[in-house]
């Protein structure tokens, strides 16, 4: 065997001597040699060679794979009395018996191996390197195949082999590009495009649930159960995988020891194959084998076998015995049906596939807690159901519903009345966003039942009479989905459908003096209907109330038991969510003032799902389609014009090391950056914007010592912000000058237009967020300061320690573009530099702040802020967004309370007083500087008027000619308000 090998060693090393096709036959030539052979050819740019030499590695690798797992489960079937979990039941591990089967289950092994890959050398003797072993487990050959065959002009192979490679890696750009690139460039149908290493429980898997949404029930229990059966092999073979080579070290440890951890490590590989084989594409299905039962029962019950309908049953409560659904169910099967308990029996391959999960699950849980824990000889003592119990108590404590905390959703557990089967829940919706889904309310006349009341049609009417809503229509279906969500997990349903949604607003004065009980949906009903209100043969399962307005002392809801006795009061918060199983009893005490709130019913019956929602999301996705432009975008002129506003690109892309990034000068004047540092200085807040604590992925999130600072970043600096919504509720009760906040939004919309006209996109971006933020240096605690202002992130995905950013929660993972446009310099601060980062989070490259110099990237690139250690640095930060379902309301309802300034309606006076708090909450000295800022204004701007008009006089009169002054300052204002048109382009 050695001199075949150093045979193929010289083969390697001279390959022009030989005829290296005949490498591939050779039975020898082992996977991992194989390999490597087409890297090299692949190097070398032989794009056949490359295509013959991993295709056989990749044949070789599963052939080998599979003939190893079959000699595996040959000998275990025929030596092996137990499984591998009993070992750990047995009184005697060291007994004769056992390890004698042992021994005669590895002979068997190694002759099966011999007979079936002769002198081929083992596992241990070849020792693969763990790159090539993870190449394969990873696909990286369907990389590499994938280019060989494109350079080969072979796309439809080219585009299998990438798409086999991006699901098992789709997180991967570039792979996702290149799939672009053949369906769109090259011509690559999607029926051409395969999983090359599809397994065949994936397969038929894929058309059972084709063959169960369109309703044909045969084939689905055809093609669902044989999935199940190709399942369980797979997964066998999956175990019998990982009972190979393991390494114990150059110290060989005690007997029991080896054994003991080798036993460890074949366990943690066993348990993970359930997760590991649950991918049908690109993610993971949850409960992937339960789900097939669940499944089953419905379309055996639909094809009238109800023998079979009620074991899959059985087989599903086996997994998940508290499903409600099914539960009902049983119950339908024993009371209509005649069927009893007895009959509930899970299928024999189930149930030994759960149990045997069960007893991994037991094992590794006890692994962690005790044996790789340093506990005292007390914990021997310690049994599986002492281990069980503590879990289930950590569960109990850990809601699982806290994950939605970090959405800032807060479940509150001690709410008076509000357990078990109910909830409530704070934190779904901002104050902006009950704002916009109050004024699509009152956009519609009052209903004679004394409310206003919009369902999802009569929400698309309005929008398309009136396109500004269509934001207002977005927020509706969002806030739906969030609802739905929530309650979905909290209720512990897998499928959750909408069948209703409706925004409801209770006007006061037409509901008084009603002898009924009042409904969330408008609806009067008698005292004596509310024993009868729950109604079994409803489709609704649950209910959501997701309140829109503030009546924290008024209008409450009431919850009552089966008696009528009151059970809960709950008061109407903005972004409030209840949610109770639609059987509840319920009612509305009373409406004092405007009450408004959307209403959810939610079914299980996909049958009864709104499909009005469907087509609202079509609706919507056909107006976006008419926004994008299918043609090559040119936006030269665009620039031209800037250029001669006195914008101009100073750096670009290949300055900054990166083609998705630029600097530009001169979008704002000095004075207005200075208006705009004075806007700061007047109304900004402490903190504004960010969490305490620091934001996710930016490297301080959740520390400690950074729990009670104001900086979200730093401890060293002090950060006051101004969102632009708050900026022009300043205007609107007159805190500043209105110009002011006129000033912050053009001077935005300037750095939007020019963001998406630089980097020529074919369709508009949007605001997602906008901020004036300025950070200021504590005094006296800048020496030997090392950290960052902010340190290295990106604004859309979570950088890794490996140099990888992943594009997901709890990242802004919606926004694209952003945007710093800057209003003072070093002049006024130390330090304070921006900078883009490599991907080890080093710097790259840095841009000195200055007035009206805009920095423009993808969201996705590195960037942080240099330390501030002086004084106090100010800018405008610009989020943007491709997606209009992120659109940033407060940008929109700042233009409207801007122009609701400018033209005053009958309800201001009253809309002022209500936000009259907001004026009482500046120090008196910003109003002092308002003040004085606002004479200065007057001031200059009547002596600029006078200027101007002696001028205009001279030069007219110089030429002969004699101006009428009240007729041409009215035509100076027409004209303006034409230029104003085609300049200002509005979202």
């Amino acid at each position: 065997m050695q001199c075949k090998l150093w045979n193929f060693m010289l083969l390697l090393s001279f390959p022009h001597q030989y005829h290296v096709e005949s490498l591939v036959e050779d039975p020898l030539v082992t996977y991992d040699a194989l390999y490597q052979v087409g890297m090299d050819f692949y190097r070398d740019e032989k794009w056949s060679r490359c295509i013959a030499f991993i295709n056989k590695a990749l044949e070789d690798y599963y052939f080998f794979k599979e003939n190893l797992v079959k000699c595996r489960l040959d000998c275990k079937d025929r030596y092996s009395k137990s499984d591998f979990s009993d070992v750990f039941r047995r009184k005697d591990l060291l007994t004769l018996k056992f390890f004698g089967d042992l021994i005669l289950e590895s002979n068997c092994v190694k002759r099966c191996h011999k007979r079936v890959f002769g002198d081929r050398p083992e596992e241990e003797d070849r020792r693969v390197t763990n790159v090539v072993e993870e190449d394969f487990k990873r696909g990286r050959p369907y990389h590499f195949l994938q280019f060989c065959h494109y350079q080969e002009g072979e796309f439809s192979k080219a585009a299998s082999a990438a798409y086999t490679y991006f699901l098992l890696n789709p997180e991967n750009q570039d792979t996702i590009a290149n799939l672009q690139l053949y369906r769109d460039k090259v011509g690559v149908k999607d029926g051409d495009i395969t999983d090359m290493a599809r397994k065949p429980y994936q397969a038929m898997h894929i058309e059972g649930d084709l063959a169960y949404e369109e309703g044909n029930w045969t084939v689905a229990i055809e093609k669902l159960e044989a999935a199940l059966q190709e399942f369980y092999k797979e997964e066998r073979a999956c175990r019998a995988e990982c009972e190979g080579f393991f390494d114990q070290g150059i110290k060989l440890p005690d007997f029991v020891h080896a054994l003991s951890e080798h036993f460890i490590k074949v366990v943690q590989c066993q348990y993970n194959c359930g997760h590991k084989l649950s991918r049908i594409y690109v993610d993971h299905e949850e409960h992937f084998v339960q789900e097939h039962y669940n499944f089953l029962q419905f379309a055996y019950y639909k094809s009238n076998n109800t023998e079979k309908a009620v074991e899959a049953a059985g087989t599903y409560l086996m997994f998940n015995p508290r499903d409600p659904d099914m539960l009902r169910n049983k119950v339908f099967y024993v009371a209509r049906m005649g069927y009893h308990d007895a009959h509930f029996v899970p299928r024999k391959e189930a149930k030994e596939y759960f149990e045997r999960r069960e007893e991994m699950a037991r094992i590794l849980d006890y692994v962690k807690t005790v044996y790789r824990a340093n506990y005292t000889q007390d914990a021997d003592v310690v049994d599986f159901k002492e281990i069980d119990n503590q879990k289930k108590s950590t569960k109990a404590n850990d809601h699982y519903m806290k994950v939605y905390e970090k959405m800032g959703i807060k479940l509150d557990q001690d709410y008076k009345g509000i357990k078990g089967r109910r909830f409530l829940a704070d934190g779904f919706l901002r104050e902006e966003h009950c704002t916009e889904l109050v004024q699509l309310a009152n956009a519609v006349q009052n209903g004679k039942d004394g409310c206003k009341s919009l369902d999802v049609p009569a929400v698309i009417q309005l929008v398309k009479k009136n396109e500004d809503l269509e934001i207002s229509l977005r927020l509706f279906l969002k806030t739906c989905e969030m609802a739905r969500h929530y309650t979905a997990r909290y209720f512990n349903e897998t499928s959750l459908f909408v069948s209703n949604a409706r925004l409801t607003c209770f006007i006061p004065e037409e509901m008084r003096d009603r002898d009924c009980m009042l409904q969330e949906t408008g609806e009067c009903i008698g005292i004596k209907q509310v024993s009868t209100q729950a109604d079994d043969s409803s489709n609704t399962k649950y209910r959501s109330v997701m309140y829109l307005t503030e009546n924290e002392e008024t209008d409450a809801m009431v919850l009552t038991d089966i008696f009528k006795e009151e059970e809960a009061v709950v008061y109407p918060a903005c972004g409030r969510l209840v949610g109770f199983p639609a059987s509840d009893r319920h009612y509305l005490d009373s409406v004092l003032k405007q009450r408004c709130e959307l209403v959810l019913n939610f079914t299980t019956d996909r049958k009864h799902e709104d499909s009005d929602h469907r087509k609202a999301i079509t609706f919507l996705n056909e107006m976006d389609e008419s926004r994008i432009s299918h043609k090559e975008v040119d936006n030269t002129e665009f620039m031209k014009k800037a250029a001669e506003e006195g914008i101009q690109i100073t750096m670009n892309g290949s300055v900054l090391h990166g083609d998705a990034r630029f600097v530009a000068d001169g979008l704002l004047k000095p004075e207005e950056c200075k208006t705009l540092i004075e806007l700061a200085k007047v109304g900004a807040v402490s903190g504004d914007g960010y969490k305490s604590g620091g934001q996710a992925g930016d490297g301080y999130s959740n520390k400690e010592e950074y729990k009670g600072e104001i900086s979200p970043h730093t401890k060293y600096e002090i950060f006051e912000g101004l969102s632009i919504n708050r900026a022009s509720k300043l205007a609107y009760v007159e805190a500043i000058n209105k110009k002011w906040a006129e000033l912050y939004l053009s001077a935005s919309e300037k750095g939007r237009l020019l963001v998406e006209k630089y980097f020529n996109l074919t369709r508009p971006i949007y605001f997602d967020y906008t901020h004036l933020v300025c950070r200021r240096a504590v005094e006296g605690e800048q020496d030997n300061r090392t950290d960052l202002s902010h340190p290295v992130h990106a604004d859309n995905c979570l950088i890794q320690e490996d140099g990888a950013c992943l594009r997901q929660f709890p990242a802004y993972t919606h926004r694209d573009y952003s945007a710093i446009l800057y209003l003072n310099d070093e002049s006024d601060f130390g330090g304070g530099d921006f900078f883009f980062a490599h991907g080890n989070t080093s710097e790259q490259v840095s841009v000195k702040p200055k007035c009206g110099r805009l920095v423009g990237f993808d969201s996705g690139e590195f960037h942080g802020v240099k330390a501030v250690t002086k004084g106090q640095r100010c800018a405008v930060a610009l989020w943007f967004t491709m997606d209009p379902n992120h659109r940033e309301i407060s940008h929109i309802q700042a233009r409207n309370i801007l122009k609701k300034i400018r033209e005053p309606d009958d309800g201001e006076i009253r809309e002022k007083e209500d936000n009259q708090d907001l004026k009482k909450s500046l120090p008196e000295e910003n109003l002092q500087n308002t003040r004085e800022m606002r004479e200065e204004d007057v001031q200059s701007k009547h002596s600029q008027e006078k200027e101007e008009t002696v001028k205009e006089d001279t030069e007219a009169e110089s030429i002969g000619i004699s101006v009428d002054r009240d007729e041409a300052r009215t035509d100076m204002m027409k004209g303006n308000e034409e230029i104003k048109k085609k300049l200002i382009l509005r979202i």
